[in-house]
C-alpha cells in the first residue's frame, strides 16, 4: 500500500485507470489487459486475496481509495532531485485528472494524454460528455492566476475555442502530503477553470501579453 501511495507505480496506475471501468465502488479490468499495461502493479495487487483472478482484476475498498486518487499518480521523487516547477506541474495534472474522473459517470473516458505525448497542446482529454474537451493544466506555488502559454498551446486554444479549457491550481506546496493538499485546494475553490480560453483572452476576462522573443542571425549573414 505504501508503494502505491508514494507513486512508485504512478504511470502503470494511470494506464490501468484508462483501461478499467468503474462498476459502483469497484474498478474492473480484464486480467490480461491489466497485465499488459501494468504488470508490476498487478503483481503487487496479488498480495490481497480475491483482487486478481484468472479473468478479472477487481479493485475495491481501501485499495480503490489509494489507486483512484491523485497522490498515487505523482512520481515518488523529491523537489531537490528534480526541477520544482516540473513537479508542481505534475501535481496539477494529477489533481485535474482525478477531479475530472470523480465528476463523471464515465471516468474511463478521461485520458491523461500529455503523459504519453507532450506536443498535443493540452494535457487531458475528457470525452465523458460525448464531446471532446481539451484541458490544459497550469499550476503554481502562488495563488494569483498567472501562467505561461506556449506558442503551441495558444494556437490550439484559438483553434478549438469552447473545447479548450484551462485548469489553474494555485498555492501548491511540494512539502505537503498530496492527499491533504488535494482536499485543501478543492476546499479553496480549485481548480479555477477557464473554458474557451481564447474567449477569455479576447474579451478581457484574462489578459495575455508577449513573454519572450526568439532572436536568430539571418541566414547568409556574415
Amino acid at each position: 500500500m505504501t508503494l502505491i501511495r508514494r507513486g512508485w507505480f504512478h504511470d502503470q496506475i494511470r494506464q490501468f485507470l484508462t483501461v478499467a471501468t468503474k462498476d459502483a465502488a469497484t474498478l474492473v479490468c480484464d486480467t490480461e489487459v491489466a497485465r499488459e499495461v501494468a504488470p508490476q502493479l498487478v503483481g503487487v495487487l496479488q498480495v490481497w486475496p480475491s483482487v486478481v483472478s484468472e479473468d478479472q482484476v477487481l479493485v475495491s475498498g481501501a485499495i480503490l481509495v489509494e489507486i483512484d486518487s491523485p497522490w498515487s499518480l505523482i512520481p515518488s521523487v523529491t523537489p531537490a532531485a528534480h526541477d520544482a516547477r516540473l513537479m508542481i506541474g505534475k501535481r496539477g495534472e494529477a489533481y485535474s485528472f482525478q477531479y475530472l474522473r470523480h465528476n463523471t459517470s464515465r471516468p474511463e473516458d478521461v485520458l491523461w494524454v500529455a503523459a504519453d505525448d507532450e506536443t498535443l497542446g493540452h494535457d487531458i482529454e475528457d470525452r465523458s460528455s460525448g464531446q471532446l474537451e481539451r484541458v490544459e493544466v497550469k499550476a503554481s506555488s502562488g495563488k494569483p492566476v498567472r501562467f505561461h502559454l506556449s506558442r503551441n498551446e495558444y494556437r490550439h486554444a484559438q483553434e478549438h475555442g469552447s473545447e479548450y479549457t484551462v485548469h489553474f491550481w494555485g498555492g501548491i506546496n511540494l512539502h505537503l502530503d498530496p492527499a491533504k493538499e488535494f482536499k485543501q485546494l478543492r476546499d479553496g475553490g480549485y481548480p479555477r477553470m477557464f473554458p474557451d480560453l481564447a474567449g477569455h483572452l479576447g474579451d478581457g476576462r484574462l489578459v495575455g501579453e508577449p513573454y519572450d522573443w526568439l532572436v536568430t542571425e539571418p541566414i547568409g549573414h556574415s
